[in-house]
């Protein structure tokens, strides 16, 4: 994959250049190719190349430097902020290739990455305005690459931000891409790229990257870059390997060793014997000091958490240091001392060091790894390591360090809520026109078989093939979690951004193309309870909001049980990620987006389009298959709650009258088998017949004797309540108490405390009359719109006509356990509705609420987008929209929320899946997909007859599509099934005085 300039081609070397693209100004968004073209055939003009080459590169030599030359006399980067003082804004290039290969980085050797064989990667200093031009080959044998610039914004550059899935096609073993883009004139302070394709940042594919401004050089202080972070000596693949597996129980792994700048010093007898390894002692000597020897100049020490899970505190003994910036050279106001911390993966910060006079021993510079997600021991790390800064001696030797004990109370903080900006915030608009609320939480869920995957919203997210900015805005919603922002020309928008941490140990998020203000953050101080925030319960978060002196960032960590409260002006279009920084919880899919839209949206799309169209082209002549990326759904792909929808706008009735009159005569022709009994699991003597399911279900639910009443049903109800569908009622009753595992509820009920039930929406009472069965020493009382109940009941049931979404007549402090189930697409208010069923419940008692996804899902695609099926849940979100209702509260953790938000505690979910047809090899699934199917082939009209013909259509053309949706669920050729979602919480118990 190749993207250049023509003004590139005088100037990079030692690889074919195989397509041409004409210069773009600077201020539009650079083009992008990934084909392959045409090749150099002319000697004369590749002379003439070179000899411009020599020229130029004479006038702007690349300002980038090898990490580990062994001629600069010190293990930190000396910087040369005075070279990009005066000169104004340059084009620099670069010519990449990245291999593999074998070092020993702190004495043991591992296979990392190479940059033009340079471990680690190049080092680039550049200032504000620059161009950045880097031609990055694939020399790997079979790994895909690709590279992020971390921090930087890439303004009206998405396509250059190298996130694989989001914005970039991979580069591919043997071809090359070029980066080309523009640091902003505002843009400075100490940033870093790393590779953003799978676990490859966590071997060593990284280099700094620091960004000097003309107006702010001091010559009078010594610059110095510190990458610091932890290191496996395992590969990350396995480390991820391992971490996937349910032997896990989803801990996070523990490292082995610590780097600077690449070096590092491990004790080759704290090695493990479960975990060999090839160790050559590294000895104190055989490190160089991080700074120049002697030197009492000022230093600046800008630091970098290259690390994949640990935090990292800082001491320099015979120093004051004092936290200046932080990030992308925001600056910050703070008190000196001699330890800094916690500075998690991804975040910078610089340091101002002033060595204390009188000081006669050695100058050391201690690291302390923070073990808050190290979730069990490993003897082989060493958390506390030194290095020296520089000799004190006259003979330059020096003894070994003895670490200081890490006090907290002598740290300063460089916690968001702690850290101030240096000056007054006064360029925020008052007030947020868009808030987007995320919780987060890494689960172990026995549909997954409890491997550990990461969430957001209920929602995991892996990299999509082609990349979400080459595909049109219609198609990103389809299996991803999209907070949709758009950009007002006119004027500025300020966004509120809300992650909720529901994990025991911080997450440290990342957000591309952005920075923002950090206006508060929480960290709950106990483990009893969880300190989320939500800001639609109209109280104010507990550490306040600080909107004068608010920290600015591009990488916060979320503390655990905690959260953060960011804000931002939504002014750069793109698809922009924002995930969890450490490896194991990005790879395992903590990792959404944000798409900020405005009108030049296309234009800075279309670069990755036409990459992503040439990959694809590239794949299918090489008969390669392209790389597994997508969406998890609910359950069999390892995700809580659905996906989104499976479709855009619902196809007009034509296009379905279109599909069943060409399948109807394909089916005549015998070119379509779609009514076979190939997968009927019924015996054979029944297989064109649901005589058997028929009678068997509806006799389990006759043997009460009810008889049902027709009546027209309330407007705000989707479902038709004669007695055909009342049937169904019933038998979607069994296929759901199957899916509980033969249960009629999760909560944990206690009989003896079991007095008062209440089935909230009870519709034939049928599941109101078991549960009395089972529990006949409580009262249970079914409430509904409609009296379709049975005449005869046992003695400890009742039934009431109620309106659910208004103001309930039951008492306070009445019920012990509240029922409720199907009520999507009823409820206007479930906050409110929640608020009422707290109300009601005792001290103490329990509230259950089952819910189920609208759209049907496959997790092999089996359901088209364009399919009847998959366009089965477009009729209720699109018809919920006329009347007010929403049908995607599994979707959106309406539940869960709801009920936090009314106060409820110990919420639990259980998630599982109702398939349509027999497909599925489980035999319960296949039974609940039986029944399903007869359901559905008996009566769709009665299920989506309102919706329809609230969105217009008519009842001819309603069962037009009924029909083609019957026809797909009898072929058995569609996987698909509907998500259900059950979430039970607790009131909690009265505290005594």
């Amino acid at each position: 994959m190749v993207a250049h300039d023509e003004e590139a081609d005088a100037l990079l070397e030692e690889f074919e250049l195989r397509e041409e693209v004409k210069v773009r100004d600077d201020r539009t968004p650079p083009s992008v190719s990934c084909t392959c073209g045409w090749r150099w055939i002319a000697a004369l003009i590749v002379v003439a190349l070179l000899s411009a080459i020599g020229i130029v590169v004479a006038l702007y030599g690349p300002s980038s430097s090898p990490p580990g030359d062994d001629t600069t006399g010190h293990l930190g980067y000396r910087l040369h902020p005075g070279d990009h003082a005066t000169r104004p804004p340059t084009t620099q290039y670069f010519n990449w290739t990245i291999a593999a290969g074998t070092r020993s980085p702190d004495g043991v050797e591992k296979r990392v990455y190479l940059v033009n064989n340079e471990f680690p990667g190049p080092l680039i200093e550049a200032r504000s305005g620059d161009r950045i031009v880097i031609h990055v080959h694939n020399g790997l044998q079979d790994e895909d690459l690709s590279l992020h610039w971390h921090g930087l914004r890439m303004r009206y550059q998405n396509s250059m931000d190298g996130a694989v899935g989001f914005t970039q096609c991979p580069i591919t073993p043997g071809t090359s891409f070029t980066y080309n883009f523009t640091i902003g004139a505002e843009e400075q302070g100490t940033f870093w790229w790393h590779s953003h394709f799978d676990v490859q940042r966590g071997d060593g594919l990284w280099g700094g990257l620091v960004v000097h401004s003309p107006d702010e050089v001091d010559l009078q202080t010594e610059d110095y870059l510190l990458m610091i972070g932890d290191w496996f000596h395992r590969n990350q693949t396995e480390v991820l390997g391992w971490y996937a597996d349910a032997s896990s129980r989803g801990n996070e792994p523990v490292p082995d060793s610590l780097l600077i700048n690449g070096r590092g010093r491990f004790n080759c007898s704290m090695a493990v014997p479960a975990r060999p390894v090839v160790c050559s002692q590294v000895d104190l000597s055989d490190l160089k000091a991080l700074i120049m020897s002697g030197s009492q100049k000022k230093v600046r020490l800008r630091v970098v958490n290259t690390g994949s899970v640990a935090g990292l505190s800082l001491r320099v003994d015979g120093a004051i240091i004092r936290p200046v910036r932080v990030d992308g050279g925001f600056a910050v106001k703070a008190g000196a001392t001699e330890t800094v911390g916690v500075l998690y993966h991804g975040e910078r910060v610089d340091l101002e060091v002033e060595w204390k006079e009188n000081y006669a021993g050695d100058r050391w510079l201690t690291v302390y790894m923070d073990d808050e997600n190290f979730g069990y021991p490993n003897p082989a790390l060493n958390p506390t390591q030194s290095f020296l800064m520089f000799s004190s001696s006259a003979k330059g030797s020096f003894d070994e360090a003895v670490p200081q004990t890490l006090k907290q109370d002598e740290i300063q903080a460089l916690d968001s809520q702690i850290l101030k900006a240096a000056s007054k915030v006064s360029d925020l608009p008052a007030m947020a026109e868009q808030t987007i609320l995320l919780y987060a939480k890494v689960e172990r869920l026995a549909h997954m078989d409890y491997a550990p995957v990461g969430f957001i919203n209920h929602t995991s997210w892996t990299p999509q093939t082609p990349p979400l900015l080459a595909q049109n805005r219609t198609s990103w919603d389809e299996n991803q979690l999209v907070p949709f922002i758009g950009i007002a020309e006119s004027r500025p928008k300020r966004v509120d951004v809300i992650i909720n941490n529901l994990d025991d140990g911080a997450h440290p998020f990342h957000l591309h193309g952005y920075s923002f203000y950090v206006l508060s953050s929480y960290r709950n101080p106990g483990r009893g309870s969880w300190g989320s925030y939500n800001p639609y319960t109209g109280e104010a978060p507990p550490n306040g909001l600080d909107l004068e002196f608010p920290v600015r960032k591009d990488t916060v960590s979320v503390p655990r049980r905690g959260h953060v409260v960011l804000t931002l002006v939504a002014d750069n279009p793109g698809i922009w990620a924002l995930h969890c920084h450490m490896l194991v919880h990005m790879a395992r899919d903590l990792s959404p987006f944000i798409s900020f839209v405005d009108g030049t949206m296309s234009d800075t799309a279309e670069p990755t389009r036409r990459a992503s169209a040439d990959a694809a082209a590239r794949t299918k002549s090489k008969s390669r298959s392209p790389r597994a990326s997508k969406s998890r759904s609910p359950t069999a792909s390892k995700s809580p709650s659905p996906p989104a929808a499976t479709s855009g706008p619902i196809l007009d009735p034509q296009h379905w009258a279109q599909v069943n009159e060409e399948q109807a005569q394909a089916e005549a022709e015998g070119a379509d088998d779609d009514n076979s009994d190939a997968d009927s699991t019924l015996d054979p003597d029944n297989a064109s017949s649901t005589a058997s399911i028929t009678s068997s279900i509806l006799e389990y639910r006759t043997i009460h004797g009810r008889t049902y009443h027709s009546e027209q049903g309330n407007a705000q109800y989707w479902a038709s309540n004669d007695e055909q569908q009342n049937d169904l009622m019933d038998l979607t009753h069994h296929i759901l108490t199957l899916g509980l595992g033969d249960k009629l509820h999760l909560a944990p009920l206690k009989e003896e405390k079991l007095h008062q039930a209440i089935d909230i929406g009870t519709g034939t009472g049928i599941w109101a009359i078991d549960f009395a069965d089972q529990y006949p020493g409580a009262e249970i009382i079914g409430t509904d719109l409609s009296p379709i109940q049975p005449s005869w009941v046992p003695p400890n049931v009742k039934f009431e006509i109620e309106d659910c979404t208004r103001d309930w007549t039951f008492k306070s402090d009445f019920a012990d356990y509240i029922h409720v189930r199907w009520l999507m697409g009823s409820v206007r208010d479930w906050d409110a509705f929640f608020s009422e069923a707290y109300r009601v419940c005792k001290p103490g008692a329990w509230i259950e609420s089952h819910e189920a996804s609208c759209n049907v899902s496959s997790d092999d695609g089996t359901v088209a987008p364009n399919s009847a099926m998959g366009h089965w849940g477009e009729f209720f979100k699109e018809g919920g929209k006329k009347i007010g209702t929403s049908f995607s509260v599994v979707e959106d953790g309406t539940q869960r929320k709801a009920m936090e938000k009314a106060g409820f505690i110990n919420i639990q979910e259980f998630d599982f899946r109702n398939p349509v047809g027999t497909w599925p090899t489980d035999p319960v699934e296949k039974r609940m997909g039986a029944y399903s199917k007869y359901g559905l082939e008996t009566d769709s009209e009665g299920f989506i007859l309102f919706m329809a013909h609230t969105l217009g259509w008519t009842r001819e053309e309603i069962l037009v599509y009924v029909a083609q949706f019957r026809r797909e669920i009898r072929s058995g050729k569609h996987h698909g099934y509907f998500a259900q979602k059950v979430v039970w919480g607790q009131k909690p118990e009265t505290t005594a005085i």
